[in-house]
């Protein structure tokens, strides 16, 4: 492994995290305040599962830039990484199917942990397969 390249994890960060998650965290709620919605809300944002499906993608793209990689023996990351995304999935799925029982500071504590949790494993990845 070569020495970490900090401008193209910082890159990575910025087009892979920073801005998908201010629009579903910061622009989303915004809006809803600025026209008067109530349905346009962070908590409504975080309630709907937003966070859980942002997780899917950047697994997904993982994946789809992991698929060469398989071919060549490395199917243990590869299957690691599925795993993850339909914990994902199942996730996103039980608190969309259930949002009127959900306890709002339990799934507000689960989206952040696994929005950590998939931003680490991609991120880690991606350095260790040199992806970045």
């Amino acid at each position: 492994m070569q020495d970490m390249d900090w401008s193209a994890i910082g890159l990575w960060s910025a087009y892979n995290v920073a801005l998908p998650l201010s629009a579903a965290l910061v622009f989303i709620p915004g809006a809803g305040w600025v026209i008067g919605s109530e349905k346009l809300t962070f908590r409504a944002t975080i309630l709907e599962g937003q966070l859980f499906f942002y997780c899917v993608t950047v697994i997904a793209v993982l994946l789809k830039d992991l698929h060469h990689r398989v071919e060549a023996g490395g199917v243990s990351i590869y299957s690691a990484s599925i795993v993850l995304l339909v914990v994902n999935v199942f996730l996103f799925a039980v608190v969309l199917t259930n949002r009127d029982r959900v306890v709002e500071k339990r799934v507000f504590r689960l989206s952040v942990t696994i929005v950590v949790v998939s931003v680490a494993w991609v991120l880690g990845v991606r350095i260790s397969e040199e992806l970045l």
